[in-house]
């Protein structure tokens, strides 16, 4: 494995650079042009330049969330606009993790032409700062998601299904589904039981199976390797006698609410 370059000595801003007179105070994060790896540091000192002079006209909006600054800006931004934010922030990455600075052209590739991103995107300067500002974390989002939609589950389960002594049918129904897929989600389905039991079961005669082979590879005598592969040969028939039984049809409900046997590699209605 090719070893990684040392990283380089903290340079001081681009000498195209300008630094406005209302430059962030202190100069930490993107802004540190001490710091090598600070985006204001990473990129051409064209599009540094851009930057800055966006931040100069409009600093507030620069340190605001993602959430805030999107109510905030005038001009919304479009897909292809949220496209190059993501490949800017994905090249900002690979550019710390191989040690090199950002190249535009793999921020823009297969989004838009340079044309666009030079004469149009940078000289706008709600998207510049759209664009300096990190996206949130996918799995830290849709855990944020999932766990307001529980809460949102769980208005819904406090709300009455019983109203002037008639029961509400559509209030109940929908209690009754949130309720079910809540249990088939902790506890599991049937069917999801029966396939994780198999997976369990496979797993452990593979496990087996190494061990046995292990076993034989440190034998010496011909007469012990015979002896253990008789015993090997016991065991898979005993592993195959499992699995058999472990893969026996299932049962489930056919439409009319019956319980009905079901065959292995048929449906109820088959």
């Amino acid at each position: 494995m090719a070893k990684r370059k040392p990283r380089a000595e903290p340079q001081s801003a681009p000498k195209e650079v300008t630094l406005p007179t209302n430059y962030p105070a202190p100069m930490t994060g993107m802004w540190d042009v001490t710091n090598p790896t600070a985006i204001i540091n990473m990129v051409p000192p064209t599009v540094a330049q851009c930057f800055l002079t966006a931040y100069q006209t409009k600093p507030d909006i620069f340190s605001m969330d993602e959430v805030n600054l999107l109510e905030t800006l005038e001009n919304k931004p479009t897909s292809v606009d949220n496209c190059i934010r993501l490949g800017f922030w994905k090249e900002y990455d690979m550019a710390q993790y191989e040690d090199r600075k950002m190249q535009i052209r793999s921020v823009i590739a297969g989004i838009c032409t340079a044309q666009y991103f030079y004469t149009r995107y940078l000289k706008k300067i709600d998207l510049v700062a759209w664009l300096l500002t990190p996206p949130m974390n996918y799995e830290m989002q849709t855990t944020e998601a999932l766990a307001f939609g529980l809460h949102q589950l769980r208005d819904i389960l406090s709300q009455p299904h019983v109203k002037d002594g008639q029961i509400d049918t559509k209030m109940a129904g929908a209690k009754f589904r949130i309720v079910q897929m809540l249990d088939n989600r902790v506890k599991g389905a049937p069917m999801q039981k029966f396939v994780g039991k198999i997976h369990d079961e496979t797993r452990r005669a593979h496990t087996k199976a190494a061990n046995n082979l292990r076993e034989v590879s440190e034998m010496n005598t011909m007469e012990e390797i015979e002896q253990r592969l008789q015993k090997i040969e016991t065991q898979e028939f005993e592993n195959r006698a499992i699995l058999h039984k472990a893969a026996r049809p299932v049962r489930s409900l056919s439409g009319d609410g019956e319980t009905v046997a079901v065959e292995k590699g048929k449906t109820p209605s088959s």
